[in-house]
């Protein structure tokens, strides 16, 4: 599950078109205020991970986010798209593994009326499943405007290839 993703000053300045806007660029974790994408395509800050159950909800299984009660309204009223140039994933051995396009990365999204966002996950294409079994769900930069379009239902696309490579390999203390 998507657990870190990346931005960098191409996308931020790309999705901001250039604006005097002040979005870090930077690895982006939970519990921090982001640049998100709202239904006119008009940037916002929001906090990634919706409080629930005493805890912090930071993906959603594309499969059922329509049919749980926790995020079901969300899921009609407020959907959200949340741009990044790569994200991350870490393997069984715990090696970290950063996925990424030449382009931008278009993550799907929803958030609550509090702007906590989570971002929407499916099972892994062929370019990430030797390491993970979900990831985030990616939309096309053409798909951009179907996704807000509540009256559409979208089937997720596994056609994106994303070039992966491994930073380094998480090292242990003992």
């Amino acid at each position: 599950m998507c657990g870190r993703y990346y931005i960098d000053l191409y996308t931020i300045r790309k999705v901001t078109r250039n604006k005097k806007i002040d979005f870090p660029v930077s690895d982006i974790y939970p519990g921090q205020f982001p640049l998100v994408l709202n239904k006119d395509l008009k940037c916002m800050q929001m906090e990634w991970g919706m409080a629930a159950f005493g805890k912090r909800i930071i993906n959603a299984r594309e499969e059922t986010v329509d049919q749980k009660p926790f995020f079901k309204e969300d899921w009609q009223k407020r959907k959200c798209v949340i741009p990044a140039k790569g994200f991350y994933e870490w393997d069984p051995h715990s090696n970290k593994y950063y996925f990424y396009t030449d382009d931008i990365l278009y993550m799907a999204g929803i958030y609550n009326e509090k702007n906590q966002f989570v971002i929407l996950t499916t099972k892994a294409n062929d370019s990430i499943k030797e390491i993970h079994n979900r990831m985030p769900w990616i939309l096309k930069e053409e798909e951009l405007k179907n996704w807000f379009n509540q009256n559409t239902k979208m089937n997720v696309s596994d056609s994106i290839e994303l070039k992966s490579i491994c930073p380094y390999k998480q090292e242990t203390l003992f």
